[in-house]
Order: C-alpha cells, then structure tokens, then sequence
C-alpha cells in the first residue's frame, strides 16, 4: 500500500550534479493523490507547524522533504526524519547545506557540503503573467532595475520572474548570515547573461558583517516554458 500511495503522489524523479559538485533533485507531485496518510507511506513525520496547514500546504511540504530525505541518504546519512529550526528552516547535519523550494507541481532540493561560512539558495517560480508583473514590479525592482531590464532583449514579465526568484535565493542562501527577513531593495540585479544562464545580484546596503555593501553574487538559473529554478552558492562569490 505505502508503494502504490508514494507513486501515485510523486513521479519524475530527477538528479542533476553541476560542475560545483552540488546536486539538485527535483520532482513532480499530484495533489489530488495526496492525504495525510503520505506522511506515513514516505516514513516522513507531519510535524505540528503543518499539522493545521491547508492540504496543498502539507502535500509541498511533504515534497520538499522527500526530496531532501532523499539527498541526505545520498550523502550517506540514513535518518529520514528533518527537524525544524527555530526559523522554520530544516536543520542538517553539520557540513550538509541544502535549500528546498517548490511551485504548486514540482519540488526541487538543492544540497552539497560545506562549512559555516558556505551557502546555498534555490528557488523556483511560475512564470509571471504580464498584467502581474507590471502590477507587483515596485514591490521587487527599483526603478534603475527597471531601466536595466529594459535594456535586454526579453519580455518584461520574463525578466521580473527572474528578478524575483534570484531574490529569492539570495534571502535562502544568506539569511542564516543575516538573522532577519530583508526586503527585496537591498540587492539590485546587475547583470544576466542568457547565454550561460547566470545572473548577478548585488547588495545595496550591508546586512552583515560578512555580507557588506557592494557584495556580488553570481547566480545560475534553468527554465522552460512553465517555471524558472535560480540557484545561489558561495562558489560562484565575488566580492
């Protein structure tokens, strides 16, 4: 029974290794297939923080850590149970760092090795529609990011979709650094590359005594016609 309930919630099941030896899995997932009863098919506890939470909430959460649990048993660490840090963030085992992001199908993990100072961000969104993005632009570019954008060769809500992910996993990848919720103007898109599909955030303001004014960060991304997935890691830091 716990095999027929785990295929019938989570199928495409995927493992990518990037050339900075992180690795990123991903997968899809079906809500109409999901019940609480999936914790227990996945040998993954529901913990309280998601026990009141809507079904769709519990079905990504559940996905998320599947995922997670998968790449921990990768690296060789057999507990599947993720406790839940202070800041709703997983807490890993020492030298693990991981970052989980999810849309209403798909869930990706993010994981590699690494040390107190290393970080890893991962994020993925939905394209904008294009009434949204003209709508919500103020409330993530300013308006030199808006001039820059509309200097490339993409349609704005593309760009604002990326904009706002790579965001997104610039406040996953540093907050443990940071200690608090930041908003979206205290890094300005600088640069994006659509060839090597990267992207280059850089801080507006200094939120740490490691992540001072000026600090860049390079990103990555991958996309198709449905979502955007932005990855940030200490590896690819200039400052």
């Amino acid at each position: 029974m716990d095999n027929i309930i785990q295929r019938a919630f989570i199928d495409n099941e995927q493992v990518n290794l990037l050339q900075d030896k992180i690795k990123i899995y991903s997968c899809s997932f079906h809500l109409a297939a999901y019940s609480p009863r999936a914790f227990e098919a996945f040998a993954i506890d529901l913990p309280h923080a998601v026990l009141n939470a809507v079904p769709k909430r519990q079905a990504e959460f559940l996905a998320g850590r599947y995922l997670m649990q998968q790449a921990l048993k990768d690296l060789g660490h057999s507990a599947c149970q993720i406790p839940i840090g202070q800041h709703r963030q997983p807490v890993l085992p020492d030298g693990i760092l991981a970052s989980i992001s999810h849309t209403d199908q798909h869930a990706y993990c993010g994981i590699k090795r690494g040390d107190s100072q290393s970080y890893l961000g991962i994020d993925a969104e939905h394209w904008l529609a294009t009434a949204v993005a003209e709508d919500i632009q103020s409330t993530i570019i300013t308006p030199m990011e808006r001039s820059y954008l509309r200097t490339l060769d993409r349609p704005f809500h593309i760009l604002l979709t990326l904009v706002f992910s790579a965001k997104e996993s610039l406040f996953k990848a540093i907050y443990k650094f940071v200690g608090a919720y930041f908003d979206f103007d205290c890094a300005a898109i600088s640069g994006i590359d659509f060839n090597q599909k990267s992207f280059t955030l850089t801080l507006q303001t200094t939120l740490a005594a490691s992540m001072k004014q000026g600090t860049e960060f390079k990103g990555s991304f991958t996309s198709n016609d449905q979502l955007i997935v932005t990855l940030i890691t200490d590896n690819e830091c200039h400052r």
